[in-house]
């Protein structure tokens, strides 16, 4: 039964295994793949950093 199912995502099947990654990237990363990068990376970027007590700079307004 696995190798029924398989078979269709392989081999003559690549196209809908294709069409299917083609289809998750643009309803889950409407910006791209380059997009999805910078989120996860934006995502393990803000884990890492802890933030550290400072004083927030005030700028006048003009």
């Amino acid at each position: 039964m696995a190798v029924t199912i398989a078979s269709k995502f392989v081999g003559e099947g690549w196209f809908l295994t294709l069409g299917t990654v083609f289809v998750l990237i643009v309803v889950f990363l409407p910006g791209g793949i380059m997009e999805g990068v910078r989120r996860i990376a934006a995502l393990f970027n803000r884990s890492r950093k802890t933030p550290r007590h400072t004083p927030a700079q005030v700028q006048p307004a003009e």
